[in-house]
C-alpha cells in the first residue's frame, strides 16, 4: 500500500471524526479515544488486507467510521473488477 493512498484514508478518518463531532454524534471523550486508537494502529498497516481489517475493527468500535470502511471496500472491489476486465481483454488479444 503506497503512502499517498494511506494518507488519503487517514484524512478521510479525520474528516469523519470532525463531522461526527460537529454533528454531536460523538462527544470529546469518544473522539479522543477513537483518535488514540487510530494513532496506535494506523502507522503499522502495510497491506490492503490489514487496512480493511483495521477499518472493520474501527467501525465496529466506533460507528462514525463506517462510511470510510464502505468507501475503501468499494474502491477495492472496483479495482479488482477493473483488473479482471483488463485480464480478460488481454487474453482475448493474445
Amino acid at each position: 500500500m503506497d503512502i499517498a493512498h494511506k494518507n488519503q484514508i487517514y484524512e478521510k478518518l479525520a474528516d469523519a471524526m470532525i463531522t461526527a463531532l460537529e454533528n454531536g454524534e460523538v462527544n470529546e471523550q469518544e473522539a479522543a479515544q477513537a483518535s488514540q486508537y487510530i494513532l496506535d494502529h494506523f502507522e503499522r498497516l502495510a497491506t490492503k488486507e490489514a487496512l480493511i481489517m483495521f477499518l472493520e475493527e474501527l467501525s465496529n468500535k466506533y460507528h462514525t467510521f463506517t462510511s470510510v470502511l464502505v468507501e475503501v471496500k468499494s474502491e477495492e472491489i472496483f479495482k479488482d473488477k477493473k483488473i479482471q476486465s483488463l485480464q480478460t481483454q488481454l487474453k482475448e488479444i493474445l
